[in-house]
């Protein structure tokens, strides 16, 4: 293949698809008048897939961005919005092989599966339940008879989920923010 004329420097994702094979993605940097050679891109036989359904706290969840990996490629589709509301496909998967899936949507706490393929394997019924929300805590840290401080380092845990921040050192002085916490939860 051969692509002319491109503003550079940049950066650009390159896209190789061909039915019955996986999707093939690379980032390619281009330099200031460079002129990249010799990209090799190797599409692997893709013959396996994996189908299932999501629910909510309300019933089947459509729009929840689905991303499998493999650790060589990278697979995502969307949850239908239209009957039937939920269900997705992730098609041309290269088999055998071990995919982990990640379900995110706004306000539901995400998902993770990891699933193994046998050779052409199509998995269906694979059943995905989201629930909860991700929450925020924010807050300001003060030292006891004094103003607040910056630099401090905030770790916030339920035992299961541990996140870190620092707190600001101009602006807001020792103010900090943890967004995106599985709720609901104690921390």
């Amino acid at each position: 293949f051969l692509c002319e004329g491109v503003p550079s420097p940049a950066e650009y994702r390159v896209e190789v698809t061909l039915a019955g094979y996986a999707r093939q993605t690379r980032s390619v940097n281009v330099d200031a008048a460079e002129t990249r050679k010799d990209i090799e891109i190797m599409l692997r036989k893709g013959d396996g897939s994996i189908e299932g359904s999501i629910v909510g706290p309300n019933g089947p969840l459509g729009g929840v961005q689905i991303t499998a990996g493999d650790g060589a490629a990278t697979f995502t589709t969307t949850a239908l919005t239209t009957d039937p509301v939920g269900s997705f496909v992730l098609r041309d998967l290269v088999t055998p092989g071990t995919y982990t899936l990640h379900f995110e949507k706004e306000g539901l706490r995400s998902e993770v599966l990891t699933l193994r393929l046998t050779e052409g394997q199509r998995l269906t019924g694979v059943a995905v339940s989201m629930s909860g929300g991700k929450g925020t805590i924010n807050g300001t840290v003060r030292q006891a008879g004094g103003g607040a401080l910056g630099g401090v380092e905030v770790t916030v845990s339920n035992g299961q989920v541990s996140m870190k921040t620092t707190t600001l050192s101009v602006g807001s002085v020792g103010a900090f923010v943890v967004e995106g916490l599985p709720a609901p939860s104690t921390y």
